[in-house]
């Protein structure tokens, strides 16, 4: 019949509800001036990095200040159990007054014990609650910058190889 409504049948009909996919990661590369950390590092590339495929979620955390420093805080949580701290990427920079080698002398005096070095710009230690930092320091517009990564476990000599790739990774992007 000509005029008549079309039936229900025929329309379209949607199957799926689901929110669109989140927008890719693009991370930072040596931006001018530091405001965030969380985009110098993905949830994926920290759990490449430490064999952990449970990361699901980085978020900004409070911004902390000490002397003329200015660190930028993200968290990486695990999926399960939900909400479990893994780690903290650390971001900031100091006065071109100090060498990248002295900013990671002075790092170092805030370790539990002996500093291992992985290459000239980065090392890593324990820290006294039992963690892990792992730091690189390079020069980068104008400024000495950090790159930390503090972990919930204690460090794993086994892992030099992985510190040593992530380290060069967030150098590049400082």
């Amino acid at each position: 019949m000509a005029g008549a409504p079309a039936s229900s049948s025929s329309l379209p009909t949607t199957t799926s509800s689901s929110a669109p996919p989140p927008a890719p990661f693009v991370p930072a590369v040596s931006p001018a001036h530091l405001s965030a950390a969380c985009p110098f590092l993905s949830p994926a590339e920290f759990a490449k990095t430490f064999d952990d495929t449970d990361v699901d979620a980085s978020s900004e955390r409070p911004q902390t200040h000490q002397d003329q420093f200015t660190a930028y805080n993200c968290e990486y949580r695990l999926a399960d159990p939900p909400g479990t701290h893994l780690g903290t990427l650390t971001v900031g920079g100091v006065p071109s007054l100090l060498s990248p080698q002295k900013a990671l002398q002075l790092f170092s005096e805030s370790c539990a014990d002996d500093v291992q070095s992985l290459y000239e710009a980065a090392m890593y230690c324990d820290t006294k609650d039992g963690g892990t930092d792992i730091v690189v320091a390079k020069f980068s517009h104008g400024e000495t910058r950090l790159a930390t990564i503090s972990l919930v476990n204690p460090p794993d000599g086994t892992m030099r190889a992985e510190y040593t790739a992530v380290m060069k990774t967030l150098e590049g992007r400082l």
